[in-house]
């Protein structure tokens, strides 16, 4: 046989406990590998990229407590409030709904502007949140959704929310991407309008979870996520009014809580027309991780273990030298136990997440998974400020999160976090969190770049010559933008 028609071999750690236990090759492919679905085996992939929930349940599941307020039972305070400019909102909301007809309430509530925003969200925002290029998920955000929400006003809102969240993000819906304070403040007070009605909507008529509202309460979950998300990313006149790291695990806490509330309508959209999306994982194959990633995780796992003083330091460039460690770091204080079990589950639950999001790039929720898989405990030591917590922290934000497409909701959070994180550290650790700190100085250069243009005389010329992508509020990769400005003779720095 030819050798270029020879397969090339793969070697890999990974494979699920299943396969290992019987010395078998597994396919690596959640959420279950080919040996365990062709043996109708349990496979260990179930626990790990999906929810977890009872096959036999024999009545729908009470969410009641579920998001009435946000809020979950560990380390997490929830999302108690959102500032906008001066006013403040509770998360239960303010719009007053009893146990009225719902259909009129959105009837009476509807604003002909609405029309613009449900059709911006059908034809912009919707493919903001699905991978590019897979067609089924993106019909499903696209039109799936939107069809659901007539029947369910909730997430008509939630869906409204966003889409006025989007357009205040992209410069108050101006196409050439010039600001627009007057129409992002607009957008950005109808998008806080739709989210307090929605919730409220939802508490209101949401008690269980069955087959007839599964696909609207997974879609207001989500979307509930997003908008948390992008809301910290608005200048005036919303401001938030926590500092990044407070501000990013309250998010933490909410992706946890949204999930729990996703995760029960799992038995029904396997099979509902919303599968597409819950499923896109099934292709993702685990990978070998890169050396520099095992080295830092391998050496972040002994700071866990014996302190920065009594441990190598990070090998990586441009880091602190062995010697210099020692020396510098007094010995600390023993660390509880717990603490330590709940750091290093942290570490291999990181080392998952490596080994799956480089082969995923287009899924940018796939790396929600490590903030879902820590224990309480890990996101408790965060709010305490525990210096392992912390550099894990930045680790997960300075790469993990940047290996996904940018979205214009995640955009910015990388930064702030990883320099909050650099802030509150004490000095023998800021070794370990270089790694983080240089990776998102890429960001920083590229958001900066981002900034002057946005203002600056090219604005007319990347327009021009479609080189502002003004969905997501960034220029266009920066060879062709420069191949372009010399094609017009125009100078480039």
């Amino acid at each position: 046989m030819p050798s270029g028609s020879r397969r090339t071999h793969t070697k890999s750690r990974n494979g699920c406990a299943q396969c290992k236990a019987r010395r078998i090759k597994c396919d690596e492919r959640p959420p279950v590998c080919s040996n365990c679905e062709r043996r109708k085996a349990k496979c260990e992939y179930e626990t790990l990229f999906l929810p977890t929930f009872s096959q036999t349940q024999s009545s729908p599941p009470d969410i009641r407590g579920v998001l009435q307020p946000f809020r979950i039972n560990d380390g997490c305070q929830g999302l108690s409030s959102y500032k906008f400019g001066t006013s403040t909102f509770t998360a239960e909301g303010h719009a007053n709904t009893n146990s009225q007809n719902t259909s009129i309430y959105l009837a009476s509530g509807f604003h002909l502007r609405d029309l613009e925003l449900m059709h911006h969200f059908s034809v912009s925002t919707s493919l903001t949140i699905s991978p590019s290029g897979v067609s089924r998920v993106q019909r499903t955000w696209q039109m799936v959704m939107p069809e659901e929400a007539q029947s369910h006003p909730y997430l008509m809102y939630i869906i409204l929310a966003v889409a006025a969240l989007h357009l205040a993000h992209v410069k108050g819906g101006s196409r050439s991407g010039a600001d627009d304070p007057v129409a992002r403040a607009m957008y950005a007070s109808i998008a806080q309008g739709h989210h307090e009605t929605a919730l409220a909507l939802f508490r209101s008529s949401v008690t269980r979870v069955d087959e007839t509202n599964a696909t609207a309460v997974f879609g207001f979950g989500a979307l509930v996520a997003v908008y948390a998300y992008g809301l910290p990313r608005l200048k005036d006149p919303l401001s938030y009014p926590l500092e990044p790291l407070d501000g990013f695990v309250d998010l933490l806490c909410l992706f946890r809580q949204t999930w729990s509330l996703m995760q029960l309508t799992w038995p029904w959209l396997q099979h509902a027309p919303t599968s597409p999306v819950v499923v896109q994982h099934r292709g993702f194959l685990a990978s070998v991780l890169p050396g520099e990633v095992e080295t830092v995780l391998e050496e972040l796992a002994m700071w866990n273990e014996r302190g920065p003083s009594q441990s190598s330091g990070v090998n990586t460039p441009s880091t602190t030298t062995p010697t210099e460690m020692g020396t510098a770091c007094p010995s600390p204080p023993p660390r509880p136990a717990e603490e330590r079990r709940a750091c290093a589950k942290a570490i291999e639950e990181m080392r998952f997440s490596f080994s799956v999001v480089p082969v995923s790039p287009e899924v940018w929720a796939f790396t929600l998974r490590w903030p879902m898989a820590v224990s309480p405990l890990f996101i408790t030591m965060i709010q305490k400020r525990d210096p392992m917590a912390l550099s894990l922290l930045a680790l997960y934000c300075g790469v993990i999160m940047r290996r996904a497409p940018s979205r214009w909701f995640t955009q910015g959070w990388s930064i702030r976090v990883v320099e909050a994180i650099a802030a509150a550290l004490p000095l023998e650790w800021l070794p370990a969190i270089r790694w983080a700190q240089e990776q998102v100085r890429d960001e920083e250069r590229t958001q900066r770049l981002n900034d002057e243009l946005r203002s600056g005389p090219l604005m007319e010329v990347l327009v021009r010559l479609d080189r502002w992508d003004a969905e997501a509020g960034t220029y266009l990769p920066r060879h062709e933008l420069v191949s372009d400005l010399e094609s017009l003779s125009l100078p480039v720095e």
